[in-house]
């Protein structure tokens, strides 16, 4: 890795860690800082952290632009936002490239939510209605763009029917959770990360959860971020209550990680069957 790379990378470690951060379960935020992240229900957004998170995707997208994963994380933080024209013309940017199926997804998914309403609640028919996002801004680039890719999806008769609103929601909500967890080892904040497990699984303590995790890294220095690597919400072993299964990966020599369920309890959602370290 040259030094270019390894710059990028720190300010996009950087960036994942805002970006996260502004990025949370209701149950789990309260406050003035904290609104309602547009087209998601459940979650909650913090417009300064992802704000800072922009910048710091913009930073890595300076040090290092052939690597275009930067500017297709910054267009998905401002779909978080609710940016929906800026996001749109993010998207718009990486067509032709490996993005490409990904970023014309995503623009119409920002369309849907412009048009205010969720996309995990559409019918394939009902699809069909986001061409009237084309009336409320019709000479504009990216109405068009929302109209034309619309219309496309809905004449193919094979075209996926979306996916029930609670898989969609519940996989974002127990990736926050499991985000924020993770977060909270890293900061060292062991009684924190402790109150979070389930009744049932809170011994032996925090003391535990410290030795467990510090043992991870040795010698090396002490990692800043992690980043949510898989969400399954459909395991077998997984009980009605659950959420769903996180694998939280964190960028050190042995690529550690730490995987857990995040389930409903009646005192909010809790993590359990916490596994730290690598497979």
């Amino acid at each position: 890795m040259n030094t270019r790379t390894r710059a990028a990378a720190a300010m996009t470690a950087l960036a994942n860690r805002y970006e996260t951060a502004g990025k949370k379960p209701v149950e789990l935020v309260g406050g003035p800082d904290w609104v309602a992240m547009p087209g998601c229900p459940g979650m909650m957004m913090h417009r300064g952290h992802l704000s800072a998170a922009l910048d710091y995707y913009d930073f890595a997208a300076m040090i290092d632009p052939d690597d275009l994963g930067h500017r297709f994380s910054k267009a998905l933080v401002l779909e978080s936002l609710g940016d929906w024209h800026r996001a749109i013309a993010a998207f718009q940017g990486l067509f032709g490239s490996v993005y490409d199926d990904a970023a014309r997804a995503a623009i119409e998914r920002c369309g849907v939510k412009a048009d205010g309403r969720v996309p995990s609640q559409l019918s394939r028919a009902s699809l069909v209605r986001v061409v009237e996002w084309e009336d409320h801004d019709a000479t504009s680039e990216t109405g068009s763009v929302i109209s034309s890719l619309a219309r496309a999806r809905a004449r193919r008769q094979h075209a996926r029917a979306a996916m029930p609103m609670r898989a969609e929601t519940d996989a974002e909500q127990a990736a926050a959770v499991a985000s924020s967890f993770v977060h909270l080892l890293l900061d060292r904040q062991w009684s924190a990360a402790h109150a979070m497990l389930a009744p049932g699984h809170c011994a032996p303590g925090p003391e535990h959860l410290r030795e467990a995790f510090e043992r991870l890294f040795g010698a090396e220095v002490f990692p800043v971020s992690a980043d949510v690597f898989e969400v399954q919400t459909d395991m077998e072993q997984l009980s009605d209550a659950d959420l769903g299964w996180v694998h939280v990966a964190i960028p050190s020599r042995q690529a550690e990680a730490v995987s857990l369920v995040v389930t409903r309890h009646t005192s909010g959602l809790k993590v359990r069957d916490v596994a730290i370290g690598s497979p």
